[in-house]
């Protein structure tokens, strides 16, 4: 049996990456980001569809939460777990909404669907509320 005894250039290889190891590092990191993009997309668009749908009538919450579940059910892991969070959400009012349809679960539905679709679709949203107290000596004055 032939045993092979690593060398000092290996070990400094492995010490010390280099240059073009660093490289070759962000473009995969890179293609994986864009990868698990992609993938996001692809799992987006089907929901974002029967959303957009639903909000302009051309579904009724009814047809909306049959087609929507298989599609939720059937689209495995997101990648993206904020997006997934807001499609979790509006699954989860699918189903307040099939075990008690009617008007007000039907407005349920869509209202949750409208809110999250922002999010679904990408567009992360941010609180930020205006400072309530403006700054400065004449903004003190200015508030009397």
């Amino acid at each position: 049996m032939m045993t092979i005894e690593p060398t000092d250039t290996t070990t400094q290889t492995l010490d010390r990456p280099t240059h073009a190891t660093l490289s070759r590092n962000d473009d995969v990191v890179t293609a994986m980001t864009e990868r698990k993009a992609a993938i996001t997309e692809e799992l987006a668009a089907p929901v974002l569809v029967l959303i957009e749908a639903l909000l302009a009538d051309r579904l009724s919450a009814d047809q909306f939460a049959t087609v929507f579940m298989p599609v939720f059910k059937g689209s495995g892991i997101w990648p993206d777990q904020v997006r997934f969070a807001a499609v979790e959400a509006v699954f989860f009012a699918v189903d307040d909404y099939t075990e008690a349809p009617g008007t007000e679960g039907a407005a349920e539905l869509r209202a949750t669907a409208a809110s999250e679709a922002p999010t679904i679709a990408g567009h992360r949203t941010t609180d930020v509320s205006p400072d309530p107290m403006p700054h400065g000596a004449d903004s003190a004055a200015a508030m009397l």
